[in-house]
């Protein structure tokens, strides 16, 4: 007898030690499985990069998970203990399981036959999160009590806490509860209310079932148990739980990166940013990325483009129009009238406006940066300082008249004006004022094609510009940005400045991986760009651009329309002593606009208000918006004759005073039937009407 009960415990023994050695080869498989302490203790959260616009405020973040780290002394106490009242009663007390919790849960699962519980304390919800998956499988399991107790012997009570409240998701990728307080509540988790640490703290049970932006009912439930419980375990008082429970559910609908009004700009840095910092460091390295956009002129900017666009296309009554599409339509193909804003500082070169269409969502073509459109009119301004550095001033007078130019004995071209109409000698102001393209047409002519292109080429136009007498009216395309950038000569004092996009990048210690320098190069003279500039105030105070002035802007200012042949493109490129801001509209098919959409009619409406709330901001600064732009040593001012641009003749002959630079203003009067006995430097008045182009 006691043989046999030898044999049977040797058996039973055997099979245990079996059983046991099963189970523990099955755990040391898992453990191999396991990080090692060591990555454990040295395990870094990915925080993605931050991108900040120039004053400060953040606009984007690149993450794959978007979060921001916070200390947990920076944490309300009572949403700490409102957490471990739900999630973790025994936080403090256990070792990385609370052996009661497992039990109790594993009951429910036997009867349920299917794992429906979890008794998973705060460590193991970090292990989860920092290294496992979400599956509900018992290896899973295990592994997670293993990473448990293994944080608990690498790190505190307190450190364990806080990495879980910087690591665990709070819904719509708002990982952390930093992250997830700016986003629901515009505000850093030290300022959240007890109501609002509740909702976040439901938010751990099912952070989608509860999730407060699509099911705010099932959210305030979810709120006001925890708001009970918290009560009923004395964290709060009956009178701090009466206020909570009343305050109504409010949370922010826009999150950081759904700023639409900056998604060109944020994706047009993207790729340099990847280029330069790797695309792993770039959303999960935690740089800090300043940027020169100014996000509350952008904004400002992307509303009043939409908003002119949005009465054209009732007013002209398109066929295809912005309302007709769907909200949430993206990536489709957009036929509606689309258009662009770019602005930048003609002295540093910093871009505080880049808005590339009417919505990111439905196109990522940047038409600022990537389209190439001709400019029409609004390239008259270069072609115009050539002339001046060519022998011509303000005051020359070219006579406007029906042209053709012809080549082997057959019509060439035969420019015209957009009013079809000719006004006869115009001194080079009044030309450029109600831009006449045969006064410019010209002027190329006579300077030759091959001079202006050579200037021009010094402008940075990335796109090709070749020497035909058709550059006169804008008759190649050129990148937008590019075109306005360009315009920084004027109000740059003949210097042009390269675009600056980011200022300053910073890794996640705050040291500085590259800062940005302002390349600024001259390329016309000084002189030139004040004259240039005091003609195209002309162009705002009583030209193409004059809506500006009876609209209310008041600011000292130069700009140029511009319209291309059927109406495909309209302009208009505007300045002030700091900044230069241009406007685009079109079809992206090159379509015709329809009649009469000039860059006077549709692009300056844009400029306007945008440039008002420019001058309204500086004045709220404090800044004298009055400020002139400055005269340089050179120029001289002379009153001459509205009609001959020379000394006027008569004592009550209508006059002008001009800008020249110095010895190259008039020095005596004529009249003006006379003009033909004057140096050909002074005007433009060929003999035959029927000029021969040179083969």
């Amino acid at each position: 007898m006691l043989k046999l009960i030898l044999r049977y415990f040797l058996v039973y023994f055997i099979i245990f030690l079996l059983i046991l050695g099963a189970v523990s080869y099955y755990l040391y498989q898992l453990y191999l499985e396991l990080p090692t302490p060591e990555e454990v203790l040295n395990y870094r959260f990915d925080t993605g990069s931050e991108v900040f616009d120039i004053n400060g405020r953040l606009i984007h973040m690149y993450a794959f998970e978007h979060r921001k780290l916070v200390e947990l002394s920076d944490v309300p106490q009572y949403l700490i203990d409102m957490l471990l009242c739900i999630e973790d009663k025994n936080f403090y007390n256990h070792w990385g399981i609370d052996i009661f919790s497992v039990m109790r849960a594993m009951e429910v699962n036997l009867r349920a036959r299917r794992v429906t519980q979890g008794a998973s304390t705060i460590s193991q919800q970090l292990a989860r999160n920092m290294f496992l998956s979400t599956e509900r499988i018992y290896s899973r399991k295990i592994k997670e009590m293993m990473l448990a107790v293994m944080i608990e012997s690498q790190f505190t009570k307190n450190e364990i806490l806080e990495s879980y409240l910087n690591k665990v998701l709070f819904g719509n990728g708002y990982y952390g509860i930093e992250q997830a307080s700016m986003n629901y509540f515009l505000k850093t988790s030290s300022e959240l209310t007890l109501s609002e640490s509740a909702l976040l703290v439901g938010l751990l049970k099912g952070s989608g079932f509860y999730n407060p932006l699509r099911f705010p009912d099932r959210a305030t439930g979810r709120r006001n148990l925890v708001l009970s419980v918290a009560y009923e375990n004395d964290i709060i008082s009956l009178e701090q739980y009466e206020e909570a429970i009343v305050e109504p559910l409010v949370v922010n609908r826009v999150t950081v990166n759904s700023n639409r009004e900056s998604d060109y700009f944020i994706e047009f840095i993207r790729p340099y940013l990847e280029r330069t910092y790797g695309t792993n460091q770039l959303f999960t390295g935690g740089l800090r990325i300043y940027t020169t956009i100014d996000w509350e002129m952008q904004e400002y900017s992307h509303r009043i483009l939409n908003e002119v666009l949005s009465e054209l296309d009732e007013s002209r009554r398109y066929r295809h129009r912005y309302s007709d599409i769907p909200a949430n339509a993206v990536n489709i193909r957009t036929d509606y009238l689309q258009g662009g804003v770019f602005a930048i500082d003609p002295h540093t070169g910093y871009v505080s406006v880049m808005i590339g269409g009417r919505d990111f969502q439905h196109s990522k073509f940047n038409r600022m940066m990537q389209a190439r459109r001709q400019p029409g009119s609004s390239f008259k301004p270069f072609i115009f300082a050539n002339a001046l550095d060519n022998g011509y001033t303000a005051a020359t007078i070219v006579t406007d008249e029906p042209l053709v130019f012809m080549r082997r004995g057959e019509v060439f071209w035969e420019p015209r004006n957009y009013t079809l109409d000719f006004r006869g000698p115009v001194r080079l102001r009044e030309a450029l004022q109600r831009s006449i393209n045969i006064v410019t047409a010209k002027m190329v002519y006579d300077i030759g094609p091959q001079t202006v292109v050579d200037f021009l080429n010094t402008l940075d136009f990335s796109t090709p510009i070749h020497p035909y007498l058709s550059l006169s009216v804008g008759s190649f395309e050129v990148l937008p940005y590019e075109l306005v950038a360009a315009y920084s000569i004027f109000p740059g004092k003949g210097q042009l400045v390269e675009p600056v996009f980011i200022t300053r990048v910073t890794d996640s210690h705050g040291r500085v991986l590259e800062q940005a320098t302002i390349n600024r190069r001259p390329v016309l003279d000084p002189l030139t760009a004040y004259i240039m500039t005091d003609m195209m105030k002309s162009v705002i105070n009583e030209g193409t651009a004059v809506a500006a002035r009876n609209r209310g802007f008041r600011m000292p200012a130069g700009g140029k329309t511009g319209t291309t042949d059927d109406y495909r493109d309209a302009w208009f490129v505007g300045f002030t002593r700091d900044l230069v801001l241009g406007v685009w509209m079109g079809f992206d098919d090159n379509r015709t606009m329809g009649r009469a959409m000039t860059g006077g009619v549709a692009a300056l409406p844009v400029w306007i208000p945008i440039m008002r709330h420019y001058e309204n901001t500086m004045i709220d600064k404090g800044i004298n918006t009055m400020e002139d732009f400055d005269m340089p040593p050179g120029i001289i001012r002379v009153s001459v004759s509205r009609q001959t641009g020379l000394l006027p003749s008569e004592p009550d002959e209508q006059t002008i005073l001009e800008s020249f630079k110095e010895f190259t203003q008039p020095r005596f009067s004529t009249n003006f039937y006379n003009l033909n006995i004057f140096p050909r430097t002074h005007f433009i008045v060929p003999e035959d009407h029927i000029i021969e182009y040179p083969l």
